[in-house]
């Protein structure tokens, strides 16, 4: 038996049916897989072998590693965005084929995909904050800016927070977080961010999170980076644009702040939702990378069933 496999990913909807099939397996599970279908007959099987830890997570994310770029030794998606526990398994053609199915529920990942992966842990995150609630005072405020909470065009849970004016910065602020990561320095700080008139912008998108306004990570994307409509934004917490202050992740997170460093060419419209920290965890099994990207929306359930199958002989 070849130490090398297919597998097939479906995604289901109501309108829409994508059939996918793919050869990669990384390397960590290349013979594990054998292991798992098979059992210690498998042919090329380590002989330490001790059993994997089931792949029982499935991810989706809105980049796509490179080529060259260490998949194999990857514990997260590229920006992934969504991990959930899968929800049935079944063996078919004994030894041979195992079938898992998924469903990522609404109001969650809703974004363009483009990549899946199987795990064998789930996702360490810290919510911080669902922006479906401006708080009491408000705890957010929007600068020299209108704001309010949008109950339709939002991306997670069930609503997202809107700015409309000139002023650059601040669009988004709020001190009383009141939130403690689970995530170390290694990890993600992510965010949904919409925009609608991007001729208006200048300068550099700058995004602040930390303790409070004198200790803070800093995260700069050059305005010609950001894209009409809503993105999913992900940055390296060790790879921040710049410190202020001595943040510390193990610490209470109050602080938050978005705006631009250069005026605006105009009137602005933009919203934020679901800000998190994240962190890799666990191995990946196997990955998909989409030739065309699938778009799951906010309403939307969307299925995702893994063939798992042995080729070759």
């Amino acid at each position: 038996m070849r130490d090398w496999f297919g597998r097939l990913f479906r995604f289901l909807n109501p309108s829409s049916k994508i059939t996918i099939y793919e050869d990669l397996v990384t390397d960590t599970y290349r013979l594990l897989h054998a292991k798992w279908l098979l059992g210690g007959d498998a042919q090329d099987a380590p002989g330490d072998y001790s059993d994997p830890a089931i792949p029982d997570y499935v991810a989706v994310g809105t980049g796509q590693w490179e080529l060259g770029s260490g998949a194999k030794v990857k514990t997260a998606l590229k920006a992934e965005m969504a991990r959930v526990q899968v929800q049935t398994k079944q063996v078919k053609d004994l030894g041979l084929t195992a079938r898992l199915t998924a469903v990522f529920p609404p109001g969650t990942a809703t974004m363009a995909w483009h990549e899946i992966g199987l795990f064998n842990a789930p996702e360490i995150a810290t919510t911080i904050s669902e922006c479906d609630s401006e708080g009491t005072a408000p705890a957010w405020t929007y600068g020299d800016n209108s704001g309010s909470l949008e109950l339709v065009a939002y991306r997670q849970g069930s609503a997202c927070l809107e700015a409309v004016g000139t002023a650059p910065s601040p669009r988004f602020v709020n001190s009383i977080l009141d939130v403690t990561p689970n995530i170390t320095t290694a990890g993600y700080f992510q965010l949904y961010y919409y925009v609608d008139a991007i001729t208006h912008l200048a300068g550099n998108l700058e995004i602040k999170i930390g303790n409070d306004s004198s200790n803070y990570w800093q995260f700069n994307t050059a305005h010609g980076d950001i894209e009409a409509g809503w993105q999913w934004l992900s940055f390296k917490v060790s790879e921040r644009s710049s410190e202020t202050g001595s943040p510390d992740i193990g610490q209470t997170i109050n602080y938050f702040y978005l705006g631009y460093s250069a005026p605006l060419g105009g009137s602005l419209l933009d919203r934020i939702d679901f800000i998190r920290m994240f962190e890799e965890n666990g191995d990946m099994y196997t990955r998909h990378e989409m030739v065309a990207s699938n778009t799951k929306g906010v309403n939307e359930a969307k299925h995702v069933i893994a063939k798992l199958q042995i080729k070759g002989g």
